[in-house]
């Protein structure tokens, strides 16, 4: 069995922020479709979107599933001058493991 982290996560790994909120979000995770609610960990995709912490590694998991946004289809290996601003807030870091 190949127990290695599937290429996809690794590479949305790298490039989004891990927050937990603290307030309820205003949208929804875009994967579960579920709100984003306060002290949950959510991880911020370069276009901005904020999905579930476990919902993004269980998609971004999956054969097959490149490394997109679930909602607008943005490549997440392109950065985003906005996420770049914003880096300094992204107060645990990268989403790990």
């Amino acid at each position: 069995k190949d127990l290695r982290e599937p290429r996809t996560l690794r590479t949305v790994r790298r490039v989004c922020c891990m927050h937990t909120l603290e307030t309820d979000a205003k949208d929804e995770c875009p994967i579960c479709l579920e709100g984003l609610l306060q002290d949950e960990s959510a991880w911020r995709l370069p276009c901005m979107h904020l999905v579930h912490g476990a919902c993004a590694v269980q998609y971004f998991q999956c054969r097959g599933v490149r490394p997109i946004c679930p909602l607008c289809r943005c490549d997440t290996r392109t950065r985003s001058s906005k996420l770049e601003n914003i880096e300094a807030g992204c107060e645990h870091g990268r989403a790990s493991r």
